[in-house]
């Protein structure tokens, strides 16, 4: 009887949508004499969220809102798609860099986008929809000082096709940061679309760098020093010191967060090993984990190395019996004493050039710690 009951409710709202009768709402579309006229109820209308909005929708909401020259629904939709929906922006990013210079009230999203593109400028240089980017949008991202991206790269991006619409561009390339080599290999094709001061400018310099020049020179652009946090390591046991069994792991490593298991193969120079921001503990099931990983170093070769990160989380850690020791699901597992098992599953790469059972020579496990 409940369940009809709010069936009908739910109907009766609906034809509140359809229906005319004591609204008190109107909105105006169009301009004259071109209006159309629609009918609501506050009601209704109050009880709508954008938080069920496809995030779609919610974009197309927010070109709409900017038509009307509704500037509150502009700025609350920007925020709510910069940080409840970044993925989505990120995702189309060539559509939303855009839009973002149609107007100064897309501030928010223009200031989004260029956080981002100053790390990572191909997605707007490598996207399909480069060439109709609109020439204030291309100049704007060519100011940004610390741009990580080459000069010569720059360039490369085949700006002949685009004379008509780069002429403006031209003069914020730092052509004298570019190489000799790239200079004759890359712009030199192109060069008829310069202004000839600044191709003969560009050779005078290289033949010799002290020469006047008539053009404007710009400044090398700021290179970002990445800086990782600052870390420390503590040994928690030695592990090559005697036979080092699963239960002497969990009586010296269980319940220590951020740990790094390293293991020398036997008769080998090659080193395994996997980080686990948990603790271990025995158990009997696997513990969901995106940030853990695995890896390799080969014969003290950074080019051999290889760093393999989670695809399957839910699989990514697995709390064994005590006889057994860490467990990075099957990809890196102590299964005795001194056999360990490597078969890939749920890590990307296959850190191991046979899976399969291997022996170890030496078993560590160190602490990851923040300095302080």
């Amino acid at each position: 009887m409940s369940s009809k009951f709010f069936e009908q409710l739910s109907q009766d709202r609906t034809q509140l949508l359809e229906s005319e009768y004591d609204y008190n709402v109107v909105i105006k579309v169009g301009e004259q004499p071109n209006i159309q006229l629609f009918k609501g109820h506050s009601a209704i209308l109050y009880q709508l969220s954008l938080e069920n909005f496809e995030v779609s929708a919610k974009f197309d909401l927010l070109i709409a809102a900017n038509e009307l020259e509704n500037t509150e629904l502009v700025k609350h939709l920007q925020s709510q798609l910069i940080n409840d929906n970044a993925s989505w922006l990120y995702l189309n990013f060539s559509r939303v860099y855009q839009l973002s210079f149609l107007t100064e009230r897309f501030e928010p999203l223009q200031q989004f986008c260029n956080n981002i593109l100053t790390k990572h400028p191909s997605l707007i240089f490598n996207s399909d929809d480069f060439t109709t980017l609109q020439e204030s949008a291309l100049i704007s991202l060519l100011k940004i000082d610390n741009l990580q991206m080459e000069e010569s790269e720059i360039w490369d991006k085949n700006f002949k096709s685009l004379k008509s619409t780069v002429q403006h561009c031209l003069p914020h390339i730092r052509y004298f940061q570019i190489t000799g080599k790239d200079v004759l290999k890359k712009i030199k094709p192109y060069r008829y679309i310069l202004e000839e001061n600044i191709w003969n400018d560009i050779i005078a310099r290289f033949v010799d760098p002290e020469a006047p020049v008539t053009s404007l020179i710009l400044p090398p652009r700021k290179k970002e020093t990445v800086q990782l946090p600052s870390r420390k390591a503590s040994i928690i046991t030695p592990g090559s010191r005697d036979r080092f069994s699963g239960k002497d792991f969990h009586k010296l490593c269980d319940n220590i967060p951020g740990t790094v298991v390293i293991v020398k193969i036997n008769s080998t120079d090659e080193i395994l090993g996997g980080y686990n921001p948990l603790v271990w503990k025995i158990g009997h099931g696997y513990v969901t984990m995106a940030d853990s990983f695995i890896f390799s170093l080969k014969n003290g070769s950074k080019n051999q190395s290889i760093l393999s990160r989670v695809i399957n989380p839910s699989r990514a850690i697995l709390y064994h019996t005590g006889s057994c020791g860490p467990y990075f699901s099957s990809d890196l597992a102590m299964i005795g004493s001194k056999e360990w098992n490597c078969n890939q599953h749920s890590y990307d790469k296959c850190i191991k050039s046979a899976n399969g059972m291997f022996s170890i020579d030496e078993f560590e496990v160190f602490q990851i710690c923040k300095n302080t």
